[in-house]
């Protein structure tokens, strides 16, 4: 008797909880994406904003950091050249777009360049976008 009693109140429980949690089940997976989602807007905007402020027109700018898988990568890559060079921003553009790291990229190209004192040699570009390890390529290069 006392067994059946038992069972009962673990039945009308369940009945009762179950749908409690399905419902905190699903506002709690619907809340994760929306957060990601705006984060990804975000991403995207910074980037088109950062590539228009170093002279890349609207339409470039909006069709690259779409392309993009790391957006703010992109916009930092080509900032941070543009900023430290004097190559063309559309050279700079179209290498970074290329790199697997664009950040990686960026890095030896300033480096080659500050060491050098060459604030306009596109073959400093076109080294570091084929390098696979640009930074310890750019090591290399400024220890010879």
């Amino acid at each position: 008797m006392i067994f059946q009693r038992s069972q009962r109140q673990i039945k009308s429980s369940i009945y009762w909880i179950s749908p409690v949690l399905a419902a905190f089940g699903l506002l709690g997976m619907s809340l994760p994406s929306t957060a990601i989602t705006a984060t990804y807007d975000n991403d995207y905007r910074a980037c088109a904003g950062r590539l228009k402020s170093v002279g890349v027109s609207v339409e470039t700018s909006a069709s690259s950091c779409a392309d993009a898988l790391r957006p703010q990568d992109l916009a930092g890559c080509v900032v941070k050249i543009k900023k430290q060079t004097q190559l063309a921003t559309n050279e700079i553009l179209s290498s970074c777009t290329q790199a697997r790291r664009p950040s990686d990229l960026s890095s030896c190209v300033a480096g080659i360049s500050y060491y050098t004192k060459e604030l306009a040699n596109p073959a400093v570009l076109g080294y570091c976008r084929r390098s696979l390890l640009p930074v310890q390529f750019a090591q290399c290069v400024v220890g010879i």
